[in-house]
């Protein structure tokens, strides 16, 4: 059995640095505080890396969005809400990069998307789906590349367009009628007749 070396360091990394973040963190800070810069690509409070969560917040102040920091880098949860308080997007981050799945929120509180990554990178399927909850949108990345069978719908429920890219080609015209069917294994089924 092979392993990806790069995937379990990349888990130990992460474990370390939610070690770190358990008895790290300190106050939140407000963005525009006059201490917190960004040097070097990372953000800095009072001349330190910052770790703490940095804190935008709106009128009677009502909190906008909030995302972790540690050691200057981005870690943790990454927050951003509506003018009403409703979250309306999370980010998982590891070490800077996008980690987990990405969720938005319709403002009706209706699941909008779902994006895997892994280490920065889309990695899985991605859905987005309407206000009503109809899946609109599926799509496969591997390492950030699509890769295998991407689809989208109307709101009816119709299939909009349906193809397929393996290793970088895509295979299908968008915006015809099919002349084949596609499977979710990604293999390219020739309609008899046609």
């Amino acid at each position: 059995m092979r392993l990806n070396m790069g995937k379990h360091l990349a888990t130990a990394i992460a474990g370390l640095w939610v070690a770190l973040a358990a008895n790290a963190y300190a106050a939140d800070i407000e963005r525009g505080d006059p201490g917190v810069s960004r040097e070097r690509g990372l953000l800095h409070y009072q001349g330190e890396p910052l770790t703490s969560a940095l804190v935008e917040r709106g009128e009677g102040g009502l909190v906008l969005s909030r995302t972790e920091y540690l050691a200057g880098l981005k870690h943790g949860a990454s927050e951003r809400y509506n003018d009403q308080g409703k979250r309306r997007r999370l980010t998982i981050y590891v070490a800077g990069k996008r980690h987990g799945d990405q969720l938005s929120w319709h403002a009706s509180g209706q699941l909008q998307s779902r994006t895997p990554y892994v280490d920065g990178l889309i990695d899985g399927v991605s859905e987005q789906f309407s206000a009503s909850g109809q899946l609109l949108q599926r799509q496969r990345h591997r390492s950030g590349r699509e890769e295998g069978l991407q689809q989208s719908w109307h709101e009816d429920g119709e299939l909009a367009f349906a193809y397929v890219y393996r290793d970088g080609r895509r295979y299908g015209v968008l915006g015809s009628k099919p002349c084949f069917t596609v499977n979710p294994s990604a293999e390219v089924v020739f309609n008899e007749g046609l």
